[in-house]
């Protein structure tokens, strides 16, 4: 039996993390309308808990690489690619860098 492979989301909040909010929290406790919801919440409750054990396992190595990326951010030096784009926009926008509203 293959165990599905997924991937996991860096995020800045834990319930990004986790993948739940309280909208998703509560439309899980709704019914569906087409008919498949002992199918639909099973799945969802099994996610729900491989979520949760996921988080637990890994909520302290996410919040050191977390910290990592935060610390490294602080350099303020970008990719030469987006730097370059960035510069050729500039060199196009500069004198007036804001859109304009096409009436």
């Amino acid at each position: 039996m293959s165990v599905p492979r997924r991937s996991v989301v860096f995020a800045a909040n834990v319930d990004e993390v986790v993948g739940s909010s309280e909208e998703e929290l509560c439309s899980a406790d709704a019914e569906p309308s087409d008919g498949f919801h002992e199918y639909g919440s099973s799945s969802r409750l099994a996610d729900h808990e491989l979520k949760e054990m996921l988080l637990k396992k890994y909520s302290g190595y996410l919040s050191s690489l977390r910290k990592e990326f935060l610390k490294k951010r602080k350099k303020g030096k970008l990719p030469k690619d987006a730097r370059t784009t960035l510069l050729e926009w500039w060199n196009t926008h500069y004198r007036w860098p804001y859109p304009t509203i096409a009436l």
